[in-house]
């Protein structure tokens, strides 16, 4: 018996080791990717890590939690993007057609550039487990936010976010944690009754 819980741990782990180190956790660098917008323009982020804060938001248009979402994060666009954050939409393709992905930055009155991730491409590379997805990196490209809903940012990290590498006072600046669901407790043996003849 001991055994086939070692096993069944073991088989575990080895899935659950990509997810321990993605590319797109906190603290790692955000990769970069060249690609189009929903209007045709270039998106390139190799031009924009370095050069200023970044959003990236991964969305559907049959996102619940987008819809609520959303409207919170074009809030955060009017504030900060004039001070030169860059933001970028990414809808994530699956299930969706470009036609509504279109209505639906219609309908949200979304401003910044979207790239329709018709192939998952994107998607894949950075590991988004599911929509709605946000991560906000530092001006030197570092991740230092994912989020599964619009995040919270004031004045204070916003001057954090537009530093190329951490000053003392950043290092101790604290960016808001979205809540974690509990884990469920795991039972450390099955108990079976025999069947009643």
């Amino acid at each position: 018996m001991l055994q086939k819980y070692f096993v069944f741990a073991c088989c575990l782990l080895t899935l659950l080791m990509p997810i321990a180190a993605k590319a797109t956790d906190v603290g790692k660098e955000l990769p970069a990717f060249i690609g189009q917008d929903m209007d045709g323009k270039s998106v390139d982020l190799e031009k924009i890590i370095g050069t200023k804060p970044l959003m990236l938001i991964f969305w559907s248009s049959w996102c619940v939690n987008c819809k609520q979402e959303i409207p919170k994060i074009n809030e955060l666009v009017k504030k900060y993007q004039k001070q030169g954050m860059e933001f970028i939409g990414i809808n994530v393709g699956m299930n969706d057609t470009e036609k509504k992905a279109r209505q639906y930055i219609k309908d949200y009155k979304i401003t910044y550039p979207v790239v329709f991730d018709k192939t998952g491409a994107l998607s894949e590379k950075y590991q988004i487990p599911k929509v709605l997805t946000v991560l906000v990196a530092r001006k030197d490209g570092k991740v230092v936010m994912k989020y599964f809903n619009a995040p919270e940012i004031d004045d204070m990290n916003f001057r954090g976010l537009q530093q190329l590498s951490p000053s003392a006072a950043e290092l101790k600046m604290e960016f808001p944690v979205p809540p974690v669901p509990p884990v469920p407790p795991v039972l450390d043996e099955v108990k079976t009754t025999p069947p009643v003849n």
